[in-house]
């Protein structure tokens, strides 16, 4: 975490050199906690995963719905974006949204609160068996686990678990980056798009 925090110094000053406004202290540590939480949220613990790993995308059972959920953070701007996609068994996007939050959160919470929306998208929908997959090993391990929650991610991991008690069936999956395209495109695309924040 100290070098990331030298680098953004670094990075913050040479900025200033440039004739750009510089950050305060407050944001430069914001802006290395959302990234180290990025890097925590994306690899997890060092445990082995014990919990199933997706490495492309498959399609659901006859059935089933499968949810793809992920988010993108851009600590310079505070902007968050939520993606969330939904496909049916033959393929076909049944529907998807891009969400903005407007404000700086975490990257873990961005997370757990993708995959709260996850599930009340599921639920708009009227789905009953869903599969709801996230790159975000840590919020997935908590997901199932159930153990006491972080509190910054805490408040989305409890919602989620109640809100996962409408469906007949809900699994939670942790898919590798390459197997979650998708949402991260609709994330990502919410936050590159300004006029959504003002």
């Amino acid at each position: 975490m100290f070098a990331t925090l030298a680098w953004y110094i670094w990075f913050d000053r040479n900025e200033c050199v440039q004739g750009k406004e510089g950050r305060s202290g407050t944001a430069l540590v914001t802006a290395v906690e959302v990234y180290v939480g990025a890097i925590l949220a994306a690899y997890g613990d060092t445990d082995p995963p014990h919990v199933l790993v997706a490495a492309v995308w498959g399609k659901p059972k006859e059935g089933e719905f499968k949810l793809n959920v992920d988010t993108a953070v851009n600590p310079v701007s505070g902007r968050t974006g939520l993606g969330i996609i939904c496909r049916n068994s033959t393929r076909v996007v049944v529907g998807a949204r891009a969400i903005p939050i407007c404000s700086a959160m975490g990257v873990e919470a961005a997370e757990a609160l993708a995959v709260l929306e996850g599930l009340r998208f599921a639920d708009s929908l009227g789905l009953q068996a869903i599969e709801i997959n996230s790159d975000a090993l840590r919020v997935i391990k908590m997901l199932l686990d159930k153990p006491p929650p972080r509190a910054d991610s805490g408040v989305f991991i409890l919602n989620s678990l109640d809100l996962a008690k409408l469906f007949s069936k809900v699994s939670f999956v942790h898919v590798l980056r390459s197997a979650n395209e998708a949402a991260n495109s609709l994330a990502a695309f919410v936050v590159r798009s300004e006029s959504l924040c003002t």
